[in-house]
């Protein structure tokens, strides 16, 4: 039996064929590099999240830390919001305004400044971000003794995270007697704590703290009380 040639193929069907081979391996390089983009996506978001996720734990952990500085302290901060004393360290202002050395960009509005300076009085953990301090020195009631708030909070460790007690208002326990300069009632201060993992990026804790006074039996406030209001989270 005579066995026939195999038909040779013409450049035509030679070029035809190779148009197809380059075509399925573009195709097949374009799959691949699109799975490749998905994950290294996938991989960019996780590792974003667990970066988050981290920061909102040192950032509450910080919040937490502060209101127990505050309670800590609590004695200090009573002083300030007695009938006896308040209008000798603070001012009521006619409108929301910010302090003149509040100058970042999460200064807080306030109802109050300052007798000594006109400015808010506000603590922080880092002047080189929020600023000076600006917070009245404080005197125990009970045996004469004075104690000055700033520097406290840059002593506790925070870790990375930054804080600040704003103080922005106080509403009298009898609003009948609050009559400056001498009233006859004693007064609920109303601090905002902000604590984030950075100025401009990051989670951002802030919460509205109410303290209520404490009297002693000879009606002087002697210590205070600390209770959140308000705990609001966002992301930058």
């Amino acid at each position: 039996m005579i066995k026939r040639a195999a038909p040779i193929k013409s450049t035509s069907e030679r070029g035809y064929t190779m148009v197809m081979v380059l075509v399925l391996m573009a195709l097949t390089a374009f799959v691949v590099r699109e799975a490749l983009k998905r994950t290294a996506a996938s991989s960019t978001i996780i590792e974003k999240s667990r970066s988050l996720t981290a920061d909102a734990v040192d950032v509450e952990g910080a919040l937490n830390k502060v209101i127990a500085h505050m309670q800590a302290y609590s004695n200090w901060y009573a002083y300030l919001f007695s009938k006896d004393t308040f209008y000798t360290h603070f001012v009521r202002i006619d409108a929301p305004a910010y302090g003149e050395k509040d100058t970042t960009s999460t200064r807080v509005l306030t109802m109050l400044t300052t007798v000594d300076d006109g400015n808010v009085a506000f603590l922080n953990n880092d002047t080189s971000v929020f600023d000076s301090e600006t917070f009245p020195v404080c005197v125990d009631p009970q045996d004469g003794s004075t104690y000055d708030l700033k520097g406290d909070l840059a002593a506790i460790n925070f870790g990375t995270a930054k804080v600040r007690i704003t103080l922005i208002g106080a509403n009298p326990e009898d609003p009948a007697g609050d009559t400056p300069p001498t009233p006859t009632t004693d007064f609920k201060p109303i601090f905002r704590i902000d604590a984030m993992a950075g100025v401009d990026n990051g989670p951002h804790i802030y919460a509205l703290v109410e303290g209520i006074p404490v009297l002693t039996e000879g009606e002087v406030v002697t210590d205070m009380l600390f209770r959140v209001r308000q705990i609001t989270t966002s992301y930058r």
